[in-house]
């Protein structure tokens, strides 16, 4: 594992992991793109722009349609939401591998364990659908909020449920949003599979997290 800011152990005990999800959790970067190319087609439009390929697969679903929709159809948002049936997409996410079991040792370990992403009202339906509901303790999404990532409100709101201090928890996340998101709420930063990001930790994959968690929790 390397570490961004060398240290030999944790600075202090983590009680609680907050996970990005897109990108985290899910490579879901093939579902979020055939997601917002289903919409523009149903309108005659070309496909994605590689630019808005990245902006659609960190931000949340408003702003995405906001930046990839011409201002004409911005009324009609919810009406194509609802035309797009997103169950269709799931086969296009891929889990990330080492994910369970680094689920099932935080939760042995009593380790609290929670979501913040820029999704809406499809996060619950997917965590369902690959039973993960089972793990996380709040999962906040976009919808929840007044103010998305990077602003700090949802990781306070988790906070808040956690009962627990900003210098115990951990944010997992592979985008300068969650960068932000985490400095902006004074809580560990750890990179998943992003070197450019400015972090506490590099995390490779969630094998090799698992063992570092092994050998550093109390």
């Amino acid at each position: 594992m390397v570490i961004c800011n060398p240290l030999a152990r944790l600075k202090s005990q983590v009680k609680g992991i907050i996970f990005d999800c897109d990108g985290v959790l899910f490579d879901s970067r093939l579902a979020n793109i055939k997601y917002y190319n289903w919409a523009r087609e149903m309108h005659n439009l070309p496909p994605l722009t590689p630019e808005e390929e990245d902006y659609v697969h960190m931000h949340s679903v408003y702003e995405s349609f906001y930046k990839i929709l011409p201002r004409s159809l911005w009324d009609r948002i919810e009406e194509i939401r609802k035309a797009i049936n997103y169950k269709e997409l799931y086969k296009y996410l891929k889990m990330e591998e080492g994910l369970l079991e680094l689920l099932l040792f935080l939760k042995n370990k009593g380790i609290w364990v929670a979501i913040n992403t820029n999704r809406t009202n499809t996060m619950l339906p997917i965590l369902y659908y690959y039973n993960l509901h089972i793990y996380f303790y709040p999962v906040v999404t976009a919808s929840m909020i007044s103010n998305s990532k990077p602003h700090p409100e949802s990781v306070y709101f988790i906070l808040n449920k956690w009962k627990i201090s900003s210098e115990e928890v951990a944010y997992i996340g592979d985008s300068k949003l969650d960068e932000e998101c985490a400095r902006n709420s004074n809580v560990l930063f750890w990179s998943y599979k992003n070197r450019k990001l400015k972090c506490d930790m590099y995390v490779p994959n969630f094998w090799t997290l698992k063992q570092f968690l092994v050998n550093n929790l109390k």
